[in-house]
């Protein structure tokens, strides 16, 4: 009851936030109004700019949905630590032609795989991850860690089902 007395909001927006989680994977576009208003209802938070980038990488906008993971970190930096959001950041970040953050983000995302929905999102990520680590400009890394890391991440992924 308290809780209610002192954010009356606060259960509106947890339920348009986890409509807009659910929507995610079927209506994209729902779930990006769904997260807008969830935002709309307590702003300042991090998880309605989660679901509006996720939809937007959905949508096929990876400039929109890296703009949305951006707002989201900067509003809470632990905001795409889910697994599946992690994904979607890594997936936006390579697409966006951000490479080295790209495998940042893969590299963090690896060692959770098997916490990702589908195993074509687990098999995925590892086929996307070696590509990255092969792509990204030199750095100081030397090029046969990278070469062997992508490597890893192939075997890995042709182990799986």
């Amino acid at each position: 009851m308290w809780e209610v007395a002192r954010a009356p909001s606060l259960a509106k927006y947890c339920d348009l936030l986890a409509r807009a989680q659910a929507q995610l994977a079927s209506a994209p576009e729902q779930a990006k109004a769904t997260a807008l208003e969830a935002d709309a209802v307590v702003g300042g938070r991090a998880a309605p700019a989660v679901v509006v980038a996720r939809a937007a990488l959905a949508l096929g906008d990876a400039e929109e949905a890296a703009k949305s993971f951006a707002t989201a970190r900067a509003r809470d930096a632990r905001s795409v630590e889910e697994p599946n959001a992690l994904y979607d950041l890594a997936r936006t970040l390579r697409a966006t032609g951000k490479l080295d953050e790209a495998l940042h983000s893969y590299r963090a995302l690896v060692p959770r795989l098997d916490l990702l929905s589908t195993t074509e999102r687990k098999v995925g990520a590892l086929l996307e991850a070696a590509h990255v680590a092969m792509a990204a400009p030199a750095s100081a890394e030397a090029p046969a860690a990278r070469a062997d890391e992508a490597a890893a991440w192939l075997r890995e992924a042709r182990q799986r089902p």
